[in-house]
């Protein structure tokens, strides 16, 4: 499928009308358009490729649910925050840090149709109350984000993310979109072996206005001489550590 291939008209409607955004990035129009004909896909796009939004766009237009498995409770509250900035009140989150009573309303939310775009934490996948809401809906999609943590092949393996199949099949088989920025061959297969028919759509991963540089340090202070020097440039640092000890320590 190219990237010629047009979309539908109400996905370019609720690009401007509900997301104020006048165009699509690269990456986006293959995986969009898949998505509108309806395919099983797996995108695998570089950081800042615009992953969410291949899934919030569908999820904009039609009154389905799509539902969202997404590892980190951070990243979920961070893109229900996001849409609400834009005046976009269908998406809602059930999550650990959540009473009892506000679980309650996004469920409510989700059954009588409000929700249209729901995400949780796979291990949401075991609470009773859940599996009812789900249910008495149905689910259109099922958006796996970070896809790689399925794979034992993988960087961040996840066992709870090995659920997924089973309420793949529990739920019908809806349309399925896996999202992640890093997987390997070997991890491909997994999600696809997991997935019968999951259709691969890759981006390039090199980024022009990236460089990477390697620098030998020495010892006895000369690696914490060279950090101060960077950290006193210009512009912000990122320094990684080995162990929690050698973070508090620099």
């Amino acid at each position: 499928m190219g990237t010629g291939t047009p979309l539908p008209a109400e996905y370019l409607s609720a690009l401007t009308g509900q997301f104020g955004l006048r165009s699509l990035l690269p990456a986006q129009k293959p995986v969009l358009a898949a998505v509108a004909e309806g395919a099983h896909v797996l995108a695998v796009l570089p950081t800042g490729a615009g992953k969410s939004l291949c899934f919030q766009l569908p999820a904009a237009v039609g009154s389905e649910l799509t539902l969202c498995i997404s590892p980190l409770i951070a990243l979920m509250r961070d893109q229900v925050m996001g849409l609400r900035r834009r005046g976009i009140a269908w998406a809602g989150a059930a999550h650990s840090l959540q009473t009892e009573a506000e679980t309650e309303r996004v469920y409510a939310a989700v059954r009588d149709g409000r929700c249209r775009l729901l995400y949780v934490a796979p291990e949401r996948l075991r609470a009773r109350r859940f599996w009812h809401a789900l249910r008495e809906r149905g689910v259109k999609r099922l958006v796996i984000d970070e896809a790689h943590c399925l794979s034992a092949w993988g960087h961040d393996f996840r066992a709870d993310y090995r659920l997924l199949p089973s309420l793949w099949e529990a739920l019908g088989r809806p349309q399925i979109l896996a999202f992640t920025a890093t997987a390997s061959a070997d991890v491909r297969r997994d999600l696809q072996d997991a997935f019968p028919g999951l259709q691969p759509i890759l981006a390039p991963v090199n980024r022009p206005n990236l460089r990477l540089r390697v620098k030998e340090i020495g010892f006895y202070g000369q690696r914490e001489s060279y950090l101060a020097k960077m950290c006193g440039n210009r512009g912000a640092v990122i320094v990684y550590a080995t162990t929690r000890r050698d973070a508090e320590e620099l």
